[in-house]
């Protein structure tokens, strides 16, 4: 089975204009799909032409495919365009339109003062009249006018938008009609000029505000002044301008006129007196000699009189002051300072506190006491004004350089300080430049005394020395050199007594006494039996007798015994004596006191050196006798060094007597 191909068709259009009467289409069709060889043998019409009367669109009735090639096809359901007729409206136009004129006010609105009449009576589609037999009113809500721009002019074009017609088969072109726009005149009485005082009288348009400009136009001078009659500040009407010129933004100029006067007001002109940074020493008061700046001042006009002062007198560290400006200052400006605005400005300053110096403080000498403390006495000073301000001296304390001796050694001194109101508004200097003197101590030598017996050998060097003055802490290696010993007793061989003199030392802190001791060569005892057994009696022996105690309460006899002067001692000589003692030794608790020999005694005291004595025997120095107790077995003799008057003895205790 072979199917018929589908054709589809376009259809055409018949256009026309509204003419009161029906009217009908007389489309053609286009098919598209046909076999080249079927061309003309396949056509399409329409049933019923598409007709109407009214404006609108109609469309044809369609019959079906006719021709010899018909039956080879049939027509698409889709894809196709009918012929169709469209009736437009017919356009009318409104005569006698008139719109009002009015005077510049920057828009373009317009009012209308007639809309006219539409005209009937059609005898064609083209001269804007409707048909005889149809209604149609014109419908003026929605209507509305304006100018083509907002300037002044004559004649100017004003169209009207948004009417409408009540008969659809008609249209309304927008209507045109034209009015007048006159200029709005700008009063300038509301023109003003106002400045700050510059000392002239000169206004320039830059000092003036324009007011009056239409609604949505900004009005600006671009030229023009005046003048006052004086350059002070006051107010002043009514006066004349000169070379006014303006621009409009949003607008035209030519829409205004210029004014001829205007009123003046000159305002005072801000004058910043500033006060200048200072920094200084305390001295009493809030002085402050810098002097203020100042901003501008105008033509001729001076400042006379200025200075400037601390909020206070007292110091309050870096920065930490207020410098103000002093009042009384003299605004030369011919209108007793009545043109400017003064403004005083203060600004930081810095006073430090003043140097204070201790005076009339003096440093002692005084004797090598192995410290640099040094004593100090006096001392004052000297404040400006009436300051309250007292030295406190509690803490002051001083040291030498050195400890060591010297003259004019220099002394520090601190711990001075200062109390009072005012105390701080000063910086203290401690005393300086202060010399005191360490002297050197006094210190003995003294040579210890020497005893040797004769033994023909010469006698060198010396016993050693005793030191007296030494200050606490020290001793003899603050000394420098070497001990040595001179005198008569270096190189001393016989019997005699002989000076033992210190020497070799020496000190810078010190000064030095060598005091001189005493060697004492003593004879050697008689080479005899006694002497023998008494070396022998005093060796231990084994056994060896123990002493017996004597009590404190235990009897004591008093014996005199016979002295024997073997040899006086002479300048360099001993003398030699020996004394019997005519009494049995002391028995057991017993004791035996035997007074010195007057022979010996004369009218001074004895010194004996005890410290050669044994234990069984003493000497009271008060009594100037011995005292004898428990000597021990085999001792029968005993030998004692005695200084009389300056001379030595050897003195012998014999026992043996008894």
């Amino acid at each position: 089975m072979i199917a018929a191909k589908p054709l589809t068709y376009i259809g055409s259009t018949t256009n026309v204009t509204y003419n009161a009467s029906p009217q009908s289409a007389n489309n053609t069709y286009q098919l598209t799909g046909v076999i080249a060889s079927d061309t003309g043998n396949v056509s399409l019409s329409a049933a019923t032409p598409a007709s109407g009367t009214n404006a609108g669109t109609y469309l044809d009735k369609l019959s079906s495919l006719s021709g010899a090639a018909s039956g080879n096809y049939q027509l698409a359901s889709n894809g196709n365009t009918l012929g169709s007729l469209v009736i437009a409206a017919k356009s009318l136009t409104l005569r006698s339109l008139t719109a009002n004129n009015k005077v510049y006010d920057t828009t373009t609105t317009a009012t209308i003062a007639s809309y006219g009449t539409l005209l009937g009576d059609a005898r064609s589609s083209n001269d804007n009249r409707y048909y005889a037999g149809d209604t149609v009113e014109l419908l003026k809500s929605n209507a509305s006018a304006n100018f083509a721009d907002p300037n002044a002019g004559t004649g100017k074009t004003v169209t009207v938008t948004g009417l409408a017609l009540s008969n659809s088969n008609y249209t309304l072109a927008d209507p045109t009609t034209t009015a007048n726009i006159t200029a709005q005149a700008l009063n300038l009485l509301a023109i003003t000029g106002s400045r700050r005082y510059n000392g002239t009288t000169l206004f320039t348009y830059l000092d003036f505000d324009v007011t009056g400009a239409l609604k949505n136009e900004v009005v600006s001078l671009t030229a023009g002044s005046a003048n006052t009659t004086s350059p002070n500040v006051g107010a002043y009407e009514n006066r004349p301008l000169s070379g006014l010129a303006i621009s409009v933004a949003n607008g035209n100029a030519d829409n205004y006129t210029l004014p001829t006067t205007a009123n003046l007001t000159i305002t005072k002109a801000p004058l910043t007196i500033s006060a200048s940074s200072d920094s200084r020493a305390y001295n009493g008061t809030p002085v402050s000699n810098a002097l203020p700046t100042y901003s501008k001042l105008f033509e001729n006009d001076t400042l006379t009189g200025l200075s400037q002062s601390f909020a206070s007198k007292d110091a309050k560290g870096t920065g930490a002051s207020t410098l103000n400006v002093n009042i009384g200052f003299v605004l030369n400006d011919g209108n007793d300072g009545g043109n400017y605005e003064v403004t005083r400005v203060p600004a930081p300053g810095t006073i430090t506190p003043a140097k204070l110096t201790v005076a009339g403080v003096t440093a002692a000498s005084k004797v090598y006491d192995g410290t640099r403390f040094a004593l100090l006495s006096g001392g004052g000073i000297e404040v400006l004004g009436r300051d309250s301000v007292t030295l406190v001296k509690t803490d002051a304390v001083a040291s030498f350089d050195s400890k060591d001796v010297g003259t004019a050694k220099p002394v520090t001194a601190t711990g001075y300080a200062l109390s009072g109101a005012d105390a701080g508004n000063y910086s203290l200097i401690q005393p300086a430049g202060l010399l005191a003197d360490i002297t050197p101590k006094a210190l003995r030598i003294v040579a210890n005394n020497d005893t040797r017996t004769y033994d023909s050998m010469a006698y060198n060097g010396g016993n050693g020395v005793t030191y007296i003055g030494f200050v606490a802490g020290e001793s003899q290696a603050m000394l420098s050199g070497i001990l040595s010993y001179g005198g008569t007793s270096q190189g001393a061989v016989n019997v005699g007594i002989y000076t033992l003199q210190p020497k070799g030392l020496a000190s810078r802190n010190y000064s030095l006494s060598m005091e001189a001791g005493q060697l004492s060569i003593l004879a050697a005892p008689p080479v005899v039996p006694l002497i023998a057994q008494w070396a022998q009696a005093y060796v231990p022996l084994e056994p060896k007798p123990t002493a017996v105690p004597v009590p404190a309460s235990a009897p004591s006899i008093v014996t005199q015994g016979r002295l024997t002067i073997i040899s006086p001692p002479q300048a360099n000589t001993v003398g030699v004596a020996t004394l019997a003692v005519n009494q049995t030794l002391p028995a057991p608790g017993q004791s035996i006191q035997i007074p010195m020999p007057r022979e010996l005694l004369g009218l001074s005291r004895v010194t004996v050196n005890v410290s050669g004595l044994p234990p069984w025997l003493n000497f009271d120095p008060l009594d100037q006798m011995f005292i004898v107790r428990a000597v021990p077995f085999g001792v029968e003799t005993i030998q004692i060094t005695v200084q009389v008057d300056g001379k030595i003895w050897n003195l012998t205790l014999d026992f043996r007597n008894n």
